[in-house]
């Protein structure tokens, strides 16, 4: 239902999928998409694992005094300069 609405912008249309379809009109990059597709959701599910985690942390009081501080600090300093001093141009 969601996919007849991102498709067609109404909520009871009708979606064809690919065996409604010959298969001489497939396209050739299935498995491309197939495995991207699974590689776009393992990482957004380890994100959110990640996000779930470094809240947890925060709410207990000792995300500042993990080791994982100073990855975070070492990896948002360069963003840090950057804002400080953008590149001409």
């Amino acid at each position: 239902m969601m996919l007849s609405f991102l498709t067609y912008r109404q909520w009871r249309a009708n979606v064809k999928g690919l065996s409604d379809f010959p298969q001489a009109e497939w396209p050739d990059q299935i498995p491309l998409l197939y495995y991207s597709y699974h590689v776009m959701v393992g990482l957004g599910t380890i994100f959110i694992a990640v996000m779930v985690l470094a809240s947890l942390l925060l709410w207990r009081g000792i995300l500042y005094d993990s080791p994982l501080d100073a990855v975070g600090a070492a990896a948002v300093r360069p963003l840090a300069i950057y804002r400080q001093h953008p590149p001409d141009g």
